[in-house]
């Protein structure tokens, strides 16, 4: 009887430490990484349309970039995703003022040393319409 109610407790045990690792999900990187952003040929909202330099940084879970927390952005929560041995990050920043920073971003290599990915970024323009504009952009990891 103690033989069986020892190994009830440790399938349990195992059965709610699966669930419990299955149910945390895929953790974003953490750390810096230096980014260029290159404009969309499309682009054609007012300076939008020369490359520049960022840094992405993913700390506790959250993104924030240099350039959007210039502009007031704060960090936010990221979803994470695992495809074919590669951890997808997508995040939406918003400000009330600056608009939305939406980011796609691939992290490959040891810890998520290089990235690539895709900005969008938009905002209300003054006819009432959204305006947007697209970079693609890569980089690695500080």
């Amino acid at each position: 009887m103690a033989r069986t109610l020892i190994g009830l407790v440790a399938i349990c045990t195992l059965f709610i430490a699966v669930c419990t690792a299955h149910a945390a999900g895929p953790k974003a990187p953490e750390g810096e990484w230096s980014v260029q952003l290159k404009p969309a040929p499309g682009n054609s909202l007012k300076g939008t349309t020369e490359a520049y330099p960022d840094t992405i940084t993913i700390k506790d879970g959250k993104l924030s970039t240099e350039v959007n927390t210039k502009y007031g952005f704060d960090p936010v929560e990221c979803t994470v995703k695992v495809q074919k041995g590669k951890t997808l990050v997508l995040a939406l920043l918003n400000d009330e003022k600056h608009g939305k920073s939406e980011y796609q971003l691939t992290f490959s290599g040891k810890d998520g040393k290089e990235v690539v990915g895709q900005m969008r970024w938009g905002k209300q323009g003054e006819d009432g319409k959204p305006k947007y504009a697209e970079y693609s952009l890569m980089g690695t990891k500080k």
